[in-house]
């Protein structure tokens, strides 16, 4: 059964530094302003969003089961396991993986920070 309520957003562009993340949060935390449950999805290859909400650790955790991995290998029951609830809507993070060979700048100076 399709609950006919849910809408679907999506933000793309190929271009970098055009404001999608920024974009997303924005709009995600409007619409939960106003009443609505929101699940933002991470699939921006650096984890741009997962990062820029500060869940470094999430995108870092190697051990952590990931949206490929529920999608690849048929486990979709365990998408609840991996997101996880924010202050204003839930997110489904990105996570760095060993199919993932570059790191993410963005978190990796914001790691880098942190440990200092």
């Amino acid at each position: 059964m399709t609950d006919t309520n849910t809408a679907r957003i999506t933000v793309a562009n190929q271009k970098g530094g055009a404001g999608k993340t920024t974009d997303v949060i924005h709009t995600g935390g409007a619409l939960s302003a106003r009443g609505h449950d929101v699940l933002l999805v991470d699939i921006d290859y650096h984890g741009g969003l997962t990062c820029s909400l500060g869940y470094n650790d999430l995108y870092y955790d190697t051990d952590r089961t990931t949206l490929f991995d529920v999608l690849d290998f048929d486990q979709m029951e365990s998408v609840n396991d991996i997101i996880v609830e924010h202050g204003e809507f839930d997110i489904l993070p990105r996570v760095r993986n060993s199919r993932t060979t570059r790191t993410s700048r963005r978190c990796w100076k914001r790691q880098r920070a942190e440990s200092d």
